[in-house]
C-alpha cells in the first residue's frame, strides 16, 4: 500500500505528502499535480499514519474537485466508502456543521432550512425595491445583492450594516437588507452568504461547538489556499486548534478571484500566520510545452506580490506560441474558427477552448462557429439547476423538505396554473402575518375549511393534496428519481411544458432537462446513498464548473478567463489581448488590479497543453461602435523571440513591432491639464466627478475625487484615466 500512495510522485510531491506534522504551503504551480498531491496526503495519513477519517477535514471549491479527490483517496486504499471522512467545498462543510448546530443560534431556524440560490435570492430582492417603491434604474437589483452579500462576508448582519450606512446607496439599502433577512428567516431558508457567515458566527460564539470540531479535526487541509476569502481565512482559523496541522495548497500566481473577495495576502502571509512552516514549491509542470510555459513565466515574473517559483517541464518540444493581430473582431473570429477547422483533421472539438476576458466577446466566435457549423459550448450560461422546469420540479421537492420555504412555496403555488392567482396569495400572505402563521400553515388551513371563495378553496385543496402525497412518499423512502416522476404525474407538468407558446426553449427540451434531472437523482442516490435533503443541498451549491461536460459532447469549449481556472485542454485560443480589455479597464485603477490581471492572463496560458495560440484586434465593436485598438500591454512583456507571430490575410497586418510602436507612442508623455481643486472629471466606471483635493506629484500624484453616483474615491492619477473636463 505504501509503494502504492508514493510510486506515482516525484522528489517534491513526495516530500509534501510524507512531510511533518505541523503546517505546511505547497506552492503548486500550475499543472504541477497538486490535486494528486492532496489526495495522496489524505491517504498517507490514513494507512501510514493510522489518522481516523473522523479526524481529518479536507477543502475544496468546487463539488466536482470535492468528488474526484474522494474517488481518488478510496482507489489508493482500495476503498468502496470512506463514510466519516469529511472532504468538500466550504459551503458544503458550513452547511453540514450548520445541519446540526444551526438551533444554538439566534434566528429561528431550524435543521431543515433550504439553501436559497442566487436566482432565489436575487428574485426576492427585486419584489422588495418594488413593494418599497424603490428604483431598480437607481438601485439595480443585482448591485443590491452584491452588497448584501458583501456585507456578510465582512461580518456585518442588517442591523450592524444600518449602524455603518453613510452614503445614500448604503442608507437606501439598508432596510432592504433588514427585509430580506426577515423573509429569509421566515422561510427557514439561508442563502450562500449566510452558510459561511452563520458558521463563523456559531463556532465563534460557541466555545462548547467549537471546541467540538477542533478536538476532531487533527488534520486540516486546504485546497486553493490563494483563493479564500477573509471570511474563509477565519473560519479556517477557528477550526485549527494548536495542535493541528495545516496543510495548504495553492498558488500566487493564480490568484484571479479578488472581485469576489479573494485576498491574496492569505497565501503570501502564509508564514506570518504560522510560524515554522514548511514550504514546498511543486514547479515540474505535467501539463505545457516548453515554449508555452516559457512565455508565461516571463509573463507573470512582472508582478511583485508573489512568493516565486520558475515551471519547468520536460516536455521540451513543441509548437512555438502564435500570435494574430486581426483586422477587426470579427475577422479574429473567423481566424479562430478556421483555426478550429484544421485542427479539425486530427483533433476533436472538445479538445479545443476560445477563451476571452469579458461573456459579451463570445457572440463573434458564435457567429462565426455557426456560418462553419462547427459545433460549440457556452460554459456560463444558464446553468442546468437553474433552468425553469427544473426548478419548478425542484421547488416543489424543496416545499416537501422544508414547508417554510416560503420562496419555492410562492413559485409553485400555481405551477402548472390550477387558479390560485395573485389576489388569492396576496390574501393568504395577508392572513398569515395577522395569525402570526406559516404562509403553508394557512394554505392547508383555508383548503380545509376557510372563508375564500370555493373556486379558490378547491384549487387549494390540490395543492394539499399534491404535497401530502408527496410527503408520504418522502416518509417512506421511495428512490429520489420516484420523486421527481411523481411530482410530473400528479401536477401534469409535461402537459403543462406542450402548452406553454412565446419564447423560450422547446418544449421537447425542457422535458428532456427534467429527464436529465431524474437521472440525475438517481444516479447521486447510487452513488452517494443520500437523501432528498442531501441532494437539494447538493445541488444548491452547483458551480459552473462542476456542470461543464469536459469530456462528453464533442463541442469546442467558449469561456472566459475566470471559468478556465482549473481546466486544461490540448489546444487554447486566448483572445482580445488589447487594452481595456487584457487588462480590463476597470482594472487599472491600482497596481494590485494589474497584477490580477496579468494572473489573469498567466491562468489562461497555462490552460494550453500543446498549443496556444493569442489573438488581438485592431478595431472591434463596442457598445454597437466599431472602435480603433491598442494591443495588450502584457504581449510585450513576452520576449518576441518567444511568439512566432501569423500573418494571416495580407490585410491583416498589425506585427508585434507594430504593437510595441503603438504602446510607446501611447506612453509618451503628453501635456496634463492639472487636477485644480473644484474641476470637473469624468471617470470611465465612476462617471462625472469634482475634485476635493490632490496629493503628491508626478507619478505618485494621488487625486481624491466626489463623484456623482459612488461617492469619494481617492485615485492614483497615472492609473485612473481621469478626464479633466
Amino acid at each position: 500500500m505504501r509503494e502504492k500512495i508514493l510510486s506515482p510522485l516525484n522528489p517534491e510531491q513526495e516530500r509534501a505528502v510524507t512531510g511533518t506534522d505541523g503546517a505546511v504551503l505547497v506552492l503548486a504551480g500550475a499543472g504541477s499535480g497538486k490535486t494528486r498531491v492532496i489526495a495522496h496526503r489524505v491517504a498517507w495519513l490514513l494507512q501510514e499514519r493510522h489518522l481516523s477519517p473522523h479526524n481529518l477535514l479536507a477543502v475544496t471549491f468546487t463539488n466536482k474537485a470535492a468528488e474526484e479527490m474522494r474517488d481518488r483517496v478510496m482507489a489508493l486504499l482500495n476503498k468502496d466508502r470512506l463514510p466519516f471522512l469529511w472532504i468538500g467545498t466550504f459551503h458544503s462543510i458550513c452547511a453540514r456543521i450548520l445541519r446540526a448546530d444551526i438551533g444554538r443560534l439566534e434566528g429561528g431556524y431550524n435543521t431543515y432550512f433550504s439553501i436559497a440560490d442566487a436566482d432565489d435570492t436575487l428574485g426576492l430582492v427585486k419584489r422588495i425595491l418594488k413593494e418599497r417603491g424603490i428604483s431598480e434604474s437607481n438601485f439595480q437589483p443585482r448591485k443590491v445583492q452584491s452588497a448584501i452579500s458583501r456585507a456578510k462576508a465582512d461580518a456585518l448582519d442588517a442591523e450592524a450594516y444600518a449602524e455603518k450606512a453613510r452614503t445614500y446607496f448604503q442608507r437606501t439599502i439598508a432596510p432592504v437588507y433588514r427585509e430580506y433577512d426577515r423573509r429569509l428567516r421566515e422561510s427557514n431558508s439561508l442563502d450562500f452568504d449566510d452558510l459561511l457567515f452563520f458558521t463563523e458566527r456559531l463556532l465563534e460564539g460557541d466555545e462548547e461547538v467549537r471546541e467540538r470540531y477542533r478536538a476532531r479535526f487533527l488534520h486540516l487541509l486546504v485546497d486553493e489556499y490563494q483563493d479564500t476569502n477573509r471570511t474563509q481565512y477565519r473560519l479556517l482559523r477557528l477550526l485549527a486548534s494548536p495542535r493541528c496541522s495545516v496543510f495548504a495548497v495553492g498558488d500566487e500566481d493564480q490568484s484571479i478571484y479578488r472581485w469576489r473577495g479573494a485576498d491574496i495576502q492569505n497565501i503570501l502571509d502564509f508564514q506570518r500566520d504560522f510560524p515554522g512552516a514548511e514550504v514546498v514549491k511543486l514547479e515540474r509542470n505535467y501539463r505545457s510545452t516548453r515554449p508555452i510555459l516559457e512565455a508565461a513565466n516571463t509573463l507573470v515574473a512582472h508582478n511583485e506580490n508573489r512568493l516565486g517559483k520558475n515551471l519547468w517541464t520536460e516536455r521540451e518540444e513543441g509548437e512555438a506560441v502564435t500570435l494574430f493581430a486581426a483586422p477587426s473582431d470579427r475577422e479574429e473570429a473567423a481566424y479562430v474558427a478556421d483555426t478550429v477547422e484544421r485542427y479539425k483533421a486530427f483533433a476533436e472539438y472538445r479538445q479545443m477552448a476560445v477563451v476571452y476576458r469579458t461573456n459579451a466577446q463570445s457572440r463573434s466566435f458564435e457567429e462565426a462557429f455557426l456560418n462553419r457549423r462547427i459545433a460549440y459550448q457556452v460554459v456560463g450560461g444558464i446553468k442546468f439547476y437553474e433552468r425553469r422546469e427544473v426548478k419548478d420540479v425542484l421547488s416543489y421537492l424543496r416545499v416537501a423538505a422544508n414547508p417554510l420555504d416560503r420562496i419555492s412555496l410562492l413559485r409553485v403555488l400555481n405551477v402548472p396554473p390550477r387558479g390560485i392567482g395573485k389576489v388569492t396569495v396576496e390574501t393568504l400572505e395577508d392572513m398569515a402575518r395577522e395569525r402570526g402563521g406559516t404562509l403553508y400553515g394557512v394554505i392547508r388551513e383555508e383548503a380545509a375549511k376557510g372563508g375564500l371563495p370555493p373556486r379558490a378553496r378547491v384549487a387549494l385543496r390540490g395543492f394539499v393534496d399534491i404535497m401530502d402525497a408527496l410527503d408520504r412518499k418522502v416518509r417512506a423512502g421511495k428512490d429520489l428519481g420516484a420523486l421527481a416522476e411523481f411530482v410530473l404525474e400528479a401536477t401534469g407538468y409535461v402537459s403543462y411544458l406542450d402548452s406553454l407558446k412565446g419564447p423560450g426553449p422547446d418544449p421537447q427540451d425542457r422535458l428532456e432537462n427534467i429527464q436529465e434531472l431524474v437521472s440525475a437523482m438517481r444516479d447521486f442516490e447510487i452513488r452517494q446513498g443520500g437523501s432528498l435533503a442531501e441532494f437539494l443541498e447538493r445541488q444548491a451549491l452547483v458551480s459552473d464548473q462542476d456542470s461543464l461536460d469536459a469530456s462528453g459532447t464533442d463541442t469546442v469549449k467558449l469561456l472566459t478567463l475566470h471559468a478556465v481556472k482549473g481546466l486544461e485542454f490540448p489546444i487554447v485560443f486566448l483572445t482580445g489581448l488589447e487594452e481595456d480589455l487584457l487588462p480590463h479597464v476597470l482594472s487599472q485603477e491600482s497596481d494590485a488590479e494589474v497584477e490580477e490581471e496579468r494572473r489573469l492572463c498567466y491562468v489562461g496560458m497555462t490552460r494550453a497543453m500543446d498549443r496556444l495560440h493569442l489573438t488581438w484586434a485592431r478595431r472591434r465593436y463596442v457598445y454597437g461602435t466599431l472602435e480603433d485598438r491598442r494591443p495588450s500591454p502584457f504581449l510585450l512583456e513576452i520576449p518576441g523571440e518567444m511568439i512566432r507571430e501569423e500573418a494571416g490575410v495580407p490585410s491583416a497586418g498589425g506585427s508585434l513591432l507594430e504593437a510595441a510602436q503603438m504602446l510607446e507612442r501611447k506612453a509618451a508623455p503628453k501635456p496634463q491639464r492639472p487636477f485644480k481643486v473644484g474641476c470637473r472629471v469624468h471617470h470611465p466606471k465612476f462617471g462625472f466627478g469634482i475634485v476635493l483635493s490632490t496629493k503628491g506629484e508626478g507619478e505618485d500624484l494621488k487625486v481624491t475625487v466626489s463623484f456623482n453616483r459612488h461617492g469619494r474615491k481617492m485615485l492614483l492619477a497615472r492609473m485612473a484615466k481621469l478626464e479633466v473636463l
